[in-house]
């Protein structure tokens, strides 16, 4: 069967579409069930409304535009802080290896599991222009079997991480060292991780695709399609600690974990906490992250508190023990005891605003995929526009932080 996309038909046929609609809606965008439903997903999301108003580009692309053609930027530059901005773009690390294709058919692999129109595309984009072709593409989706090993492991590893964080072992680290040295498996992480950063920032603010990026094929498909191996098919709740002595229990327990790779890091790093010798092994990439995270600590339009409490509801909705001590003991310094966090975690905070923002960080943080405009609308009863989009902003880093402690081993320190 010849698949052939026009704009005109497509755009026709998203008028349909609750999620491309103005109105508030309470209902997650469809996961594509096939090749030919993400591409037509990705020429409708031209036309979706996004969930905080966009100003049209000003001709300021480059490194020092704000409004720029590219909407994930303009997005950026119109409601975070130039201190939560990253200067610089992305760069080449000398301590990097994995091959661009390899770490764009990665990002696809993220952008998929997360239902990520916008940042699915763009990958489209770039495995077209580094020659990775139609069928591959398909196969990315449907068939790891046609990989090298290599890539299959990375594949699969892939999907667990993005999808099932808490459940990495030392076992999925030793598969992964039949096929990769140690310093590429942390890359391997540290590029997935920043992959789910980006995609929690470009869904759930609904930024749709820029108008010219085209989406079609003129591959021949032969037969019923077949189901994607990189979605998730159903969703079922997390098993997270049900009360506070059972959560106590879990963060002790977390204390004896003994990380697969701080003793043998190639990179010398003395003085530092366990994910800085971790992203440190980065000098460029590394270093960014770290950057972004203190910015974070001390820049920004929310409350000392309401970030503290932001890390706390993504690193218990992820099980990141490492990362839900830190909140707690800033916390604990504002005078909210472990008793009081967890009530707050499950429905009884305070404030409403904190209520809202807990709620909404911890479902951003394990179902990006089933995100509404209705979350968003009700960030925006009590929080600004800029305050709303960095909230999902530090989701974000958040989903790359715990990514990082949870799949190298590192426990609370006891």
């Amino acid at each position: 069967m010849k698949l052939l996309f026009t704009l005109a038909a497509l755009l026709a046929s998203c008028c349909s579409v609750t999620w491309c609609s103005a109105q508030v809606s309470d209902q997650p965008k469809e996961i594509p069930p096939d090749r030919l439903a993400i591409l037509r997903a990705l020429e409708a999301l031209k036309t979706r409304q996004p969930r905080l108003p966009l100003a049209p580009p000003d001709g300021s692309e480059g490194a020092g535009g704000r409004l720029g053609v590219v909407n994930n930027g303009r997005m950026r530059g119109q409601y975070l802080p130039e201190t939560l901005r990253p200067s610089g773009g992305r760069k080449d690390d000398p301590n990097m290896s994995i091959p661009y294709d390899f770490s764009v058919e990665l990002f696809w692999l993220v952008s998929r599991a997360n239902n990520c129109h916008y940042c699915l595309g763009h990958q489209e984009v770039k495995l077209e222009k580094v020659g990775v072709d139609q069928q591959c593409r398909l196969d990315l989706d449907i068939d790891w079997g046609k990989f090298d090993q290599r890539h299959q492991l990375a594949f699969a590893f892939t999907k667990k991480l993005t999808l099932e964080p808490y459940a990495i072992a030392e076992s999925d680290i030793e598969e992964l060292r039949n096929r990769f040295s140690d310093l590429e498996i942390l890359e391997i992480v540290t590029i997935v991780g920043r992959y789910n950063s980006t995609n929690r920032w470009t869904d759930s603010l609904g930024i749709p695709q820029e108008d010219h990026r085209d989406f079609v094929s003129t591959l021949k498909l032969d037969g019923t399609p077949k189901s994607s191996v990189a979605v998730r098919e159903e969703f079922s709740a997390r098993a997270l600690p049900t009360d506070v002595q059972q959560w106590k229990a879990k963060l002790l327990k977390s204390s004896e974990s003994d990380s697969v790779w701080l003793k043998q890091l190639p990179v010398n790093v003395e003085g530092k906490r366990p994910h800085e010798k971790l992203l440190l092994q980065f000098p460029v990439t590394g270093q960014q992250f770290l950057d972004n995270l203190e910015a974070a600590e001390n820049h920004g339009g929310l409350t000392s508190e309401q970030k503290d409490w932001i890390w706390l509801a993504c690193s218990f909705e992820d099980q990141a023990y490492y990362v839900q001590a830190d909140a707690l003991n800033r916390l604990a310094k504002a005078g909210i005891d472990q008793e009081r966090a967890f009530q707050t975690l499950h429905g009884k905070a305070s404030d409403k605003a904190t209520q809202l923002a807990v709620t909404f960080c911890r479902k951003l943080t394990s179902e990006p995929q089933r995100m509404t405009d209705q979350d968003i609308a009700e960030l925006q009863e009590v929080f600004s526009n800029e305050q709303v989009a960095e909230i999902v902003y530090r989701v974000g880093l958040a989903a790359q932080l715990d990514r990082l402690v949870l799949a190298s081993g590192v426990g609370v320190a006891p």
